[in-house]
């Protein structure tokens, strides 16, 4: 067994040597561009998630629990959006697209 992983660590050894043009050097403001980026999509996707929560809570208080699934999907859909949207942003900064 230990031959296995050894093989396998081996592998991802060569599989990483065979590829250091894709390893991209970031400069100190794209770095902090994409911290900035991140956090902002954070609070984004944590503001949503709270929103829901509170309306879900007040469908559970009023009684009414047939809504609860559809704003679940809702926020599932939407944090998946912002992720998206973040991650084309955080793209962007490291190709040196940064608007």
């Amino acid at each position: 067994m230990s031959d296995n992983l050894k093989t396998a660590l081996e592998l991802a050894l060569e599989k990483l040597a065979e590829t250091p043009e894709k390893i991209q050097k970031l400069s100190d403001p794209q770095r902090k561009s994409i911290t900035e980026t991140r956090k902002k999509y954070q609070a984004k996707i944590a503001e949503k998630q709270l929103e829901t929560e509170e309306k879900i809570s007040k469908a559970i208080q009023s009684g009414e629990i047939a809504p609860i699934e559809a704003l679940q999907n809702q926020l599932i859909e939407e944090r998946r959006h912002l992720e998206q949207v973040m991650e084309k942003q955080v793209q962007q900064i490291r190709d040196g697209q940064n608007d």
